[in-house]
């Protein structure tokens, strides 16, 4: 995305691009008796376009309140702000219950509260579903996007469908895509250091 066009978004419509890329992430850790769509897992969907797009999210916990003898309530607050108009913010607030005094339990709760917003501001899909038997391939927005991101670059188009074992980006499968836009970023700003 063009610098100018980047700027002329606001941070809704920066919002709405970031979820395009993600359509679905498969739940593949395990704990606790259940299965569950890791952290790694949405902040590998996203981070590209938020880098691309200009996004930081700031992430702050409020002190934690006692409502029990060994219980107390934690406040989360998720600020989405716009690199290139600061003044733009959104604010999003999460309360959760945790043990008193267990900092290793705290810190559990401060992944799971990060983990779930990002799963639930983007409305992302996490069933059981297997993702290569989703719809086979990436959506059209996703590949328009992949295209633009390309630029024409014959290098970088020939390794990334290398990897995918494809013959074309149509046939990318979904579970590919984060990994795909996480190389094509960092292809891009190695070029860019490399020019300076």
């Amino acid at each position: 995305m063009s610098k100018e066009k980047k700027q002329e978004l606001n941070i809704y419509q920066k919002l709405v691009e970031v979820r395009k890329h993600v359509e679905y992430v498969q739940k593949s850790s395990k704990g606790y008796n259940f299965k569950y769509a890791n952290e790694d897992a949405i902040l590998s969907a996203i981070r590209p376009a938020m880098d691309e797009l200009g996004l930081i999210l700031e992430f702050e916990m409020l002190e934690p309140k006692p409502i029990s003898e060994k219980v107390c309530q934690v406040g989360f607050v998720f600020t989405w702000i716009n690199a290139e108009n600061p003044s733009e913010r959104i604010e999003k607030k999460m309360f959760l219950q945790g043990p008193i005094g267990d900092v290793q339990k705290m810190g559990g709760l401060m992944t799971y509260s990060n983990r779930f917003f990002l799963y639930k501001f983007f409305n992302v899909p996490t069933g059981d579903l297997d993702p290569d038997a989703r719809q086979g391939t990436i959506s059209v927005q996703q590949l328009a996007y992949l295209e633009k991101e390309i630029n024409g670059d014959t290098d970088l188009r020939e390794k990334m469908l290398n990897w995918c074992q494809a013959t074309d980006f149509s046939q990318i499968q979904p579970h590919q895509y984060p990994t795909i836009m996480q190389t094509i970023a960092k292809h891009k700003a190695d070029k860019e250091a490399n020019n300076e």
